[in-house]
């Protein structure tokens, strides 16, 4: 459990305990926490994203120079205390989306910079066709929170490896088909246009 701004303790399966835009400087705990009265702004564009975006579309063009790396992704990695990224990086033998080495770096650094976006790794797995990574079935460990294995604590669920498991979702397995990459057209839409053809796999 985690305490955000002197309120009753949180829960997290991950382990991990998320407070986004959270304005500790200029607004009460009132304020901060009340849900009717919520204050603090969000971004509408974030940074982050867009230099995630340049890099990403000039190493699909196959345009993506190092100064544009050092213009965008490296400033990124320099927040963090990570090594600048150059366009030839190392090949990493758990590269399995058959893209460059380098366009394997950028969604790496993608997917950790905007791991707690609300939606934006869904929406990456869509464009990149790998929406695959999230069934469960396959992919069991997607559901492992943080390794808890030196820790002392009779609330959390640990498996054998001690990784934190979440009893509400282990539960509930999340299988992956592919209709999932489009949504299904509303029949009421489908009535009104005889011409229109339900999307794939809707049918």
């Amino acid at each position: 459990a985690y305490s955000r701004a002197g309120v009753a303790a949180f829960t997290s399966t991950t382990g991990y305990g998320i407070a986004k835009y959270d304005n500790t400087a200029e607004l009460s705990v009132s304020d901060r926490n009340s849900i009717g009265k919520q204050y603090t702004d969000c971004p509408l564009f974030w940074l982050s994203v867009v230099y995630l975006n340049f890099a990403e579309a000039k190493a699909e063009l196959g345009t993506l120079t190092q100064a544009d790396l050092d213009n965008s992704i490296n400033k990124l990695q320099e927040r963090a205390g990570l090594p600048a990224m150059t366009t030839s990086p190392e090949a990493d033998p758990a590269n399995n989306m058959g893209v460059s080495n380098l366009l394997w770096e950028i969604r790496r650094c993608r997917r950790c910079e905007l791991m707690c976006d609300n939606w934006t790794r869904y929406w990456d797995l869509i464009r990149w066709h790998k929406l695959d990574l999230l069934d469960s079935s396959k992919n069991p460990t997607i559901y492992l929170g943080a390794n808890m294995k030196n820790v002392e604590n009779p609330e959390v669920d640990v498996n054998s490896d001690g990784y934190m498991i979440g009893s509400n979702t282990i539960n509930q397995p999340r299988t992956y088909e592919a209709k999932h990459y489009f949504y299904p057209i509303p029949t009421t839409q489908l009535t009104l246009n005889s011409n229109m053809e339900q999307n794939p796999f809707w049918k």
